[in-house]
């Protein structure tokens, strides 16, 4: 089973309150939830490089968090722009060439995606990647989760 990746629209000042204490929400103006596959499994380019870049770019939201396949990870709202822009552009050129159907799996998260990081381009926010909990509970246990609100 694949891991959920949680994508929220965060100021960027909660950013920084976090890594002073982790008891600390992150404040999300916006939460979206999609699966990991989306950052490996799309073989449309550069469709799949740029959301590879959205979902597992980055920098590592706080050195000492730890998860096994990878650590919570955020965007500048400076790179918010380029990633957005990047998205808009290629999903638009994609939709162009071969257009996905409003019910289909994929496009529907896509489309999230791409809204998410205008939604945070609009507010100047950045925009934090965080995986779902491993299923084996002796890693899962390890795990600092951020906090979203």
């Amino acid at each position: 089973m694949a891991y959920r990746t949680t994508l929220a629209s965060i100021p960027e000042n909660r950013i920084e309150a976090f890594r002073q204490d982790h008891m600390e929400s992150l404040s999300a103006s916006r939460v979206i939830e999609c699966s990991h596959v989306l950052a490996t499994w799309v073989q449309a380019q550069p469709l799949g490089k740029v959301l590879r870049r959205a979902i597992d770019g980055g920098e590592q939201l706080d050195t000492t968090l730890w998860h096994s396949l990878r650590p919570p990870l955020f965007h500048s709202a400076a790179v918010v722009r380029e990633i957005y822009f990047d998205l808009k552009r290629v999903w638009d050129s994609t939709q162009e060439d071969t257009p996905v159907p409003d019910d289909d799996w994929y496009g529907t998260q896509i489309k999230e995606i791409v809204e998410l990081f205008g939604w945070a381009n609009l507010r100047q926010e950045a925009v934090v990647s965080i995986l779902s909990l491993p299923f084996d509970e002796a890693r899962a246990s390890r795990i600092v989760q951020p906090r979203l609100s």
